[in-house]
């Protein structure tokens, strides 16, 4: 179903969520939602369905936030902050390609004799036909990271506002 957070509203997801289905999360201008874990240790957060739209502030902190749907934060005031967390790019990729998009990433001109194009045409049908790129939006002031980042295949992530990425996380990417 649908999630709604109103303006004025603090909520802490501190889980673990599994947003799945056709809903959508909504959050307003002077909202907050928080992706936390229990007792420092690390709890999973799944948003799926049609994904997150934002115009709020969200903040994730102990916890791995996967954003397989698309996560649109757009707000001329909204932020993202992330401490000690992992927050996941992701798409909804049909059933095991994945690693057939990931590889695609991985390949050169070299590798096997086979280009990345060549590859992409002997991919499995279903891997191709059914695929659409999930748009990911981080607008607002932008996203300050102290954890981890993750884009994974088939994510399209655009950073509209800064990308402030500190301390000793990984910025990984893979497609």
């Amino acid at each position: 179903g649908n999630v709604s957070i109103e303006a004025g509203a603090d909520t802490v997801f501190q889980g673990p969520l599994t947003h799945m289905g056709k809903g959508i999360i909504d959050m307003t201008a002077c909202a907050h939602a928080k992706f936390a874990g229990a007792l420092e240790e690390f709890t999973q957060h799944y948003v799926g369905g049609s994904g997150m739209t934002s115009a709020g502030n969200i903040t994730f902190e102990t916890s791995v936030t996967n954003f397989v749907a698309a996560l649109r934060s757009y707000g001329a005031r909204s932020f993202m902050q992330s401490d000690k967390a992992m927050v996941m790019f992701s798409s909804m990729l049909p059933d095991g390609c994945a690693a057939e998009y990931e590889a695609l990433g991985l390949l050169d001109a070299d590798d096997e004799g086979m280009s990345s194009a060549r590859r992409l045409l002997q991919m499995r049908e279903e891997c191709v036909r059914d695929f659409t790129w999930t748009r990911h939006l981080v607008g607002g002031y932008g996203f300050l990271s102290m954890g981890n980042i993750s884009i994974g295949a088939g994510a399209d992530t655009t950073f509209l506002g800064p990308l402030d990425h500190k301390g000793d996380g990984l910025v990984n990417m893979s497609a």
